[in-house]
Order: C-alpha cells, then structure tokens, then sequence
C-alpha cells in the first residue's frame, strides 16, 4: 500500500518529467538542425545576388564579341582579247568571314536578374566586317599583258563576291548563335547565378 502510495506520488511524476525533458530537447535539436541547413541551403544564393552592375558593364565594353571565323581562299581569273596576244590575270585571294555580336546594338535592359536567375537579350548576330578580303595576302598566280587598276579592282570585286556565295550561309550563322548561346550561359553561370537563359 505504501509502495503503491510512494509509485503515484514520486516515481510517475519523474518520469513524466524525464519524458518531456527529452522531447523538449529532442525539439531544440532539430529546430536548430533545421535552422542551420535552412541557411546553409542559402548562402549560394545570397551569393549569386552580389553580380554588380559593373560586372554586367565590364562584358558589355568587350562590345565585339566574336563567334565563328571561317577561313578562305579564291582563285579567280579573267582573260582580255587582243589581235595579236591574248592578256591573262588569275589572282588568289585570301580571306576571313567573321560572325559575332556587336553589345553596343543590345537593349538598354538587354541584361534582367531577379534572384538566382538571369534572363540575357543579345543583339542580333551579324558579320563583322564586309571586306572579308585581307588585300597584303593578295597573290598573282599568273599574269600576262598589262592590266590597270580598275581591272584589278574588279576582280577583287568578284573574290569578294565568291567569298560571300560560299561563306554567308545560314548554317554558319545559324552556328555562330549556337556559340553565342553557349558562352554568354557560361559567363553568367561563372559569375553565379543558377539559372541562365540567353536568347536573341
């Protein structure tokens, strides 16, 4: 009787008390648990929102950016009829037809971040120079009789021509956005942000 007495008034009560210790406990930790992984989960991100302006301005004073070179070569010829002797010139002509983006055509907006994510608006691509002919590689592969300057000129005219024909295609273009898609997505990824979508 006083065993079951002493059990009701002391030994219940301790063990109830040790129970909602040990839940109590058990509560902290795992607030704390979950606190702590909560901003370790957020520390990337608070990181990602510290790109600057003049991070952005640094990639748009680049301004020229350069996506696919193609390098060429035309031989072309041209003959003149005389009474006595025929004149002959063939000439090859070396080249370089490059696509890029010029920054300085891209939006005033052409950049928007909002949290982890960039959304990027390139200008459209273009070739880079229209004289794709460097004039001091010209070679004169054969010529005979005299040949003025004009009639020079019209065949780089017509090099350049060729040039055009065989390297402004849209398969190269269409190549040059592929490289401008996959280096601005590199560039914004390295500077942070986890999403990235670049589009012209």
């Amino acid at each position: 009787m006083i065993y079951k007495s002493f059990n009701q008034q002391v030994v219940r009560p301790l063990t109830y008390l040790t129970i909602a210790v040990l839940v109590g406990t058990l509560i902290v930790v795992l607030y704390y648990t979950f606190t702590n992984n909560f901003e370790m989960r957020h520390v990337p991100r608070d990181e990602r929102m510290s790109v600057t302006p003049m991070q952005i301005k640094s990639v748009q004073d680049v301004r020229i950016w350069e996506f696919l070179s193609i390098d060429d070569e035309e031989l072309v010829s041209k003959t003149k009829k005389h009474l006595l002797k025929d004149a002959h010139l063939t000439r090859i002509y070396y080249g370089k037809v490059r696509y890029g983006v010029d920054l300085a055509r891209a939006d005033s907006n052409w950049v928007q971040m909002i949290g982890d994510t960039v959304d990027v608006k390139l200008p459209p691509i273009q070739l880079l120079d229209e004289r794709f002919i460097d004039e001091a590689r010209t070679e004169t592969f054969f010529e005979s009789g005299s040949w003025s300057h004009a009639e020079k000129e019209a065949l780089y005219t017509e090099a350049q021509k060729q040039m055009r024909t065989r390297c402004v295609t849209k398969e190269n273009e269409d190549t040059a956005k592929r490289n401008a898609l996959q280096q601005f997505e590199k560039i914004f990824t390295a500077m942070g942000f986890m999403y990235v979508h670049v589009h012209f």
